[in-house]
């Protein structure tokens, strides 16, 4: 069973990476635009327009990634008996028998992080398999796509 504080704190560990690779980025691409030459050549002119447009974008996922943070730690370590937002589940598939993991997050979601030997991917509340998971409890049958899944646990 893994343990949903663990979970949590992987999660956050990651998302506050995302957090300071996106600023490092930032900065170089605001220092390019700084230092451009200046304007009147006409490539001079383009190169700060696109970089400029590549830095509101940098920003823009930036403040999209505190968010996430922000509310990664807001999320309670209680157990729930079903999945809601904030949960820590596992899906089995009914054929192959796999077990997938997921930390079900109000916004952002996509990324992978590993806790020890386990894989656990984050999604978000309006994600497609959030909206087929959400409410069910352990031993409830997901049909997803073509594909049908057992909650096998909930946290």
């Amino acid at each position: 069973m893994l343990n949903k504080r663990t979970i949590l704190d992987a999660c956050m560990a990651q998302q506050q990476k995302k957090i300071e690779r996106l600023t490092g980025s930032l900065r170089v691409v605001r220092e390019n635009v700084a230092n451009a030459p200046a304007s009147m050549v006409s490539w001079s002119d383009t190169m700060k327009f696109q970089q400029g447009q590549i830095a509101d974008k940098l920003a823009e996922n930036l403040r999209e990634d505190v968010t996430v943070l922000e509310q990664l730690r807001t999320l309670s370590d209680s157990i729930f008996g079903e999945i809601t937002l904030g949960a820590v589940f596992t899906l089995q598939d009914k054929l192959t028998g796999e077990l997938n993991h997921y930390l079900l997050i109000r916004q952002g979601g996509g990324d992978l992080f590993h806790v020890g030997d386990s894989e656990i991917s984050s999604i978000s509340a309006g994600a497609p398999l959030s909206r087929a998971v959400m409410g069910k409890k352990k031993g409830d049958k997901v049909v997803f796509g073509n594909k049908e899944f057992y909650v096998f646990e909930v946290q």
